[in-house]
This record gives structure tokens, sequence and C-alpha cells, in this order.
């Protein structure tokens, strides 16, 4: 694993831009909490 997130305090946004620059640089990523203390839908 070469970065690891923490998606509580982050939107929808935060999720692209991360999964595009893993893209880009070839890293791996993991985000967790991704829907920190929201409902689940």
């Amino acid at each position: 694993m070469d970065l690891l997130l923490d998606g509580s305090d982050a939107g929808g946004q935060f999720v692209r831009t991360a999964v595009a620059l893993a893209a880009i640089t070839g890293k791996a990523i993991k985000i967790t909490n991704i829907r920190g203390a929201r409902p689940e839908p």
C-alpha cells in the first residue's frame, strides 16, 4: 500500500482527486472512513 487516506472529513471531490492522482502516479491508495459520520444510504 503506497498511500492511506482518511475520508471521514472529506467529500466526493476528495475521492475524485485521490483516484486521479493515484492513476497518474501509479501509486496504490486506500481510503478509509469514506462515509464518516454520515448515515448509510
